[in-house]
Formats: C-alpha cells, sequence, structure tokens
C-alpha cells in the first residue's frame, strides 16, 4: 500500500512484520468519514485514524495483534481557514502543524498559536494528545486554546461542542482518540509581538555545560514567562535554544543573567519565522512549514523514542555521567 506507507515516519514499521489495515480510507469530505464510521460499526470493523502526522509509535496505522481493521487516513482534510477579527482559526484534522503557523502567519505578524514546535506534527493527533510548545508558559497548551469542534461519533452523527456536550468536549482534548473522528477544531488565536526574538547556543563540556545544564534545571521554572528555553544534551555539548516574546536585548540580559549566556546569535523576527527557525534551521524560511516529510528524508534509521518528566532537579553528579558517557 504506497499511500499507507506515505506517512510512516519510522522505517521500521515498512518491514513485512507490521500487521497491516484489510483498508485504507482517505475522506476528501465529512460524508465520507461519516459513511467510514457507520460502515465499520456495521460490519464489526475497528478503524484507527491518522492525521497524516509524523507517528513514531505507528499506533494510527498498524496493530500489535492480527486483526481486522481499517485506516481512516485524514491528510485530505487539511484546510485551514484563519479569521483575525475574531482571532480564531478553523483547522481540519489531517493538516500538520506546520501548516497551520503558515496560514496563520500570512493573515497576520500579531497573532499566534501555542501548539508544538515540530511542524510536521498531524494536528488531530497533537490537540487530542494535549499539546505543549514555544508559548505554553505564556499561553497555555495547544487544547487550551481549543474552543470547538466537530465530532463524528459511532452511529455516523456529526456533534460540535454544544451538541456533544461539556465533558466530551473535555475529554477529546487529551483523552486520545477514542471518542469518535474530529472533523475540524476551532482554536482561539493569541496575541504575541510583531518581533520576537531567537537565538541558540552551544556549550561544550570543557565550557561548562554540566554547570549550565544543572543550573538551568533550577532557573527555568522562575524565567519570565515570555520566554521558552529548551536544551538538548548531545555529542558531549549542551545546545540551549530560546524563544522569546521581545528584543534581542532584553532577552539577552535575561539569558546573561540566569545562565551566563550571551546569546551572540540572537535574532529578531516574526512569529511564524521563529518557529521555522528554532525546529528547521537558521536557513529555514516560512515555506518550509508546509513540507510534509517522507519518511526517509525525515528518519532514514528505525529508531525507538520516548519522553519522561522528572520531579526533582538531577544532581551535578549525574549531569557529569551523563556526558561522560555521551560519544
Amino acid at each position: 500500500m504506497p499511500r499507507l506507507n506515505a506517512y510512516v515516519r519510522n522505517p521500521r514499521f515498512l518491514e513485512n512484520t507490521t500487521v497491516r489495515p484489510l483498508y485504507l480510507v482517505m475522506p476528501t469530505n465529512a460524508g465520507h468519514v461519516q459513511d467510514a464510521v457507520r460502515c465499520g460499526r456495521r460490519h464489526n470493523m475497528s478503524i484507527r485514524v491518522r492525521s497524516g502526522g509524523h507517528d513514531y509509535e505507528g499506533l494510527s496505522y498498524r496493530s500489535v495483534n492480527a486483526s481486522d481493521f481499517a485506516v481512516l487516513d485524514l491528510s485530505e482534510l487539511r484546510t485551514v481557514l484563519v479569521d483575525s477579527q475574531t482571532s480564531t482559526a478553523w483547522v481540519e484534522s489531517g493538516a500538520t502543524l506546520g501548516e497551520l503557523y503558515y496560514a496563520i502567519g500570512n493573515v497576520s505578524d500579531v497573532l499566534g498559536f501555542p501548539g508544538g514546535v515540530c511542524p510536521t506534527v498531524g494536528v488531530g493527533g497533537h490537540f487530542s494528545g494535549g499539546g505543549f510548545g514555544t508559548l505554553m508558559r505564556k499561553h497555555g497548551l495547544a487544547v487550551d486554546n481549543v474552543v470547538d469542534a466537530e465530532l463524528v461519533v459511532a452511529n455516523g452523527t456529526v456533534l460540535n461542542r454544544t451538541t456533544m456536550g461539556e465533558d466530551v468536549f473535555w475529554a477529546i482534548r487529551g483523552g486520545g482518540g477514542s471518542f469518535g473522528v474530529v472533523l475540524k477544531w476551532q482554536v482561539g488565536l493569541v496575541t504575541i509581538p510583531a518581533t520576537v526574538s531567537v537565538f541558540k547556543e552551544a556549550v561544550s563540556g570543557s565550557e561548562g555545560a554540566v554547570d549550565k545544564v544543572t543550573r538551568w534545571q533550577k532557573v527555568a521554572p522562575a524565567l519570565p514567562g515570555e520566554l521558552y528555553l529548551r536544551v538538548r544534551v548531545q555529542e558531549k555539548k549542551a545546545d540551549f535554544r530560546a524563544s522569546f516574546l521581545g528584543g534581542c536585548d532584553d532577552l539577552r540580559r535575561v539569558m546573561n543573567r540566569s545562565l551566563g549566556l550571551n546569546g551572540a546569535d540572537c535574532k529578531e523576527m516574526t512569529w511564524v519565522e521563529s518557529v521555522a527557525y528554532i525546529w528547521l534551521g537558521s536557513n529555514a524560511t516560512r515555506e518550509d512549514l508546509l513540507s510534509r516529510n517522507t519518511s526517509k528524508s525525515e528518519s532514514p534509521n528505525s529508531f525507538k523514542a520516548t519522553t519522561d518528566y522528572v520531579r526533582q532537579a538531577i544532581p551535578r553528579d549525574a549531569w557529569a555521567e551523563i556526558f561522560g558517557k555521551l560519544v
């Protein structure tokens, strides 16, 4: 199934051992989705729904156990309509975050949306799982800014926030996709400065990376809400990346005072340009946000990824050991 493999982000699931669906349905309108849901119910066939984003675990298109199932692929339902007058947007579940951000940036430089940093994430999966990103410290999670939705339930009926009720509306924004198929979401857009700042700074072990990462854990919770600061530890380096709702002068002062980083590479740009810069690199343009990368270009090797949280800061000795084992 070439179309089934088109949005497989992890090559390990291209192997013959992966359990495949009996059918792949690619609707182009709401009626097609309703028919697919009714058909699945009538024939007692489970349906997995994918929005075409980077599902690393493959849960939207494969099955752990051999069984009859169909995949409902929403990647053709990707329209984004932005209304700057009401500061809202309707986005279909098959759109990616990059497509949503691009549409917002084309309408206004002072509106944004607090979703994830990676543009190839599918909106449907992102919103149904929570959604955190660079604006979350100021404006909350993606699901905090969802104001309405259209949901196809088991009998094929389309419900909105009023008709589904607040309990179900709450459940689809973080409870996963087991309550129906969300056709589209209405999101509230947030006001941001016309100019935001970004910078990247890599600190090696010899430059005090262990101390800076240890300190970052302590100061990060107290940093201004306008500042998003992440650090990636790899290849014996700590790669700090910041996005700030303000100018470079203010960002440099905060970073120097809190972590001793000088922010020499700080750049000022629009918010939508900053999204491309943070994830895709300093030469990326807003048009690059529209790319729906194939599995080969995004990740040529099979991999396993997971996320975890800590309740207490990792001590310096542990960080020193971590850096010592990096290659």
